[in-house]
């Protein structure tokens, strides 16, 4: 399985590379402050979603909830890459399943696992049930202008747009009437798989405050 933020998206980013470096240099992430963690979770959606969401931050070495929202939304900084930053937001079915796989996916990461290992770990732990998916389209939003994201291959992606995440397991380009040339503001990612999802692209970025 592909990592979950497909290989084409970055935002701008309000880190520069050798600040990342240096608070990277003995963990196997960026560590942030609490207040600025929960700041950046919440920059993935807009107020109406994310301000009175649950939001989960890396405790010393764990996600665990800082704060319990009155919504079923669940936001947090995803780390898919040791020097990424990747806010995102979650429905209450995309909370129970795709931020659990996350999770478990940074917890796999810290046990030294590398990239192709961890994708079989959370291939392994889907099939077995261990890991749920969507049983209806979850949705996810990744619209904040600090995101720090890197490809597949663990390099910078570059810049790129906010944008929705609707997952359904198993869709396809021709499930959602796509054919030929992908689209830019609208396409499919982990065609096929369990975790697959619609990229839907939209105008404005969120950026963090401390509301």
């Amino acid at each position: 399985m592909r990592c979950l933020c497909v290989v084409l998206f970055a935002t701008l980013t309000v880190f520069s590379r050798s600040t990342l470096a240096q608070e990277n240099a003995d963990t196997t992430y960026v560590i942030l402050p609490t207040n600025r963690e929960i700041a950046l979770a919440r920059s993935a959606a807009p107020a109406n979603v994310s301000a009175d969401a649950s939001i989960w931050v890396v405790t010393d070495g764990e996600y665990r909830i800082a704060h319990h929202g009155t919504n079923a939304n669940h936001c947090f900084v995803a780390r898919t890459w040791p020097e990424s930053l990747e806010p995102v937001c979650y429905d209450a079915e995309g909370a129970r399943t795709i931020l659990r796989i996350e999770v478990r996916r940074f917890e796999l990461r810290r046990t030294g696992l590398n990239q192709d290992e961890l994708d079989e770990a959370i291939d392994r732990e889907i099939a077995a049930g261990v890991l749920p998916v969507p049983e209806r389209p979850a949705m996810s939003y990744m619209m904040s202008s600090a995101q720090v994201l890197f490809n597949d291959q663990g390099q910078p992606a570059g810049n790129w747009r906010p944008h929705l995440m609707l997952y359904m397991p198993h869709v396809t380009d021709e499930d959602i009437g796509v054919t030929g040339a992908p689209m830019e503001y609208l396409q499919v990612a982990n065609p096929g798989e369990p975790t697959a999802y619609v990229i839907i692209v939209v105008p404005d970025f969120v950026n963090p405050t401390s509301r």
